[in-house]
């Protein structure tokens, strides 16, 4: 089925990974650009549920590594909404990742997307944010933004390459 397709697209969605940083120093606020790539396993899907033009709803939650300017873990969520007819995807999701921002420090922050497409084969393109008041640890205060491109394998993982902008709260 051509949501199939989709599903697959979307849920690399979740790969985020970091693997370079430069630090703008500030006097109370540090500025860390971050250029990325990752790599996610295939999602999980929940149920899917179709009206009888195949119009589909269902969620997913797939895990991702992190190397590079960041070494963290992450787990991601959301919710799809598939087209079977056309192959075309939409939805959003929140990813919980854990670890090293190099520049700002360790602890855990959720970046959310809150709108995404995918109209295959088009690769889907994402900007999301850091929630504020998400950051735990040394993350605490961070602030910021990313910009993804993202491409699903074959096997249903994925890989993602991108920029992310974050303000870190440590002087």
């Amino acid at each position: 089925m051509r949501y199939k397709i989709s599903v697959l697209l979307v849920m690399s969605l979740c790969a985020v990974g970091l693997t370079a940083a430069q630090r703008h120093d500030s006097p109370h606020s540090p500025h860390v650009n971050v250029e990325w790539s990752a790599v996610s396993t295939p999602a999980a899907i929940g149920v899917i549920q179709c009206d009888a033009g195949g119009r589909c709803i269902a969620t997913y939650t797939t895990e991702s590594t992190y190397t590079g300017g960041v070494e963290a873990t992450s787990i991601t969520t959301g919710t799809l909404m598939l087209d079977s007819a056309t192959g075309a995807a939409s939805g959003s999701s929140y990813n919980l990742i854990t670890g090293t921002i190099e520049g700002c420090g360790t602890g855990s922050f959720i970046v959310r997307l809150p709108s995404f497409d995918s109209h295959p084969p088009e690769p889907i393109v994402a900007r999301g944010e850091v929630v504020a008041g998400s950051g735990t640890g040394e993350l605490v205060g961070l602030s910021g933004r990313y910009q993804a491109t993202f491409t699903t394998l074959a096997d249903g993982s994925g890989t993602a390459v991108g920029e992310m902008k974050v303000r870190c709260s440590r002087s």
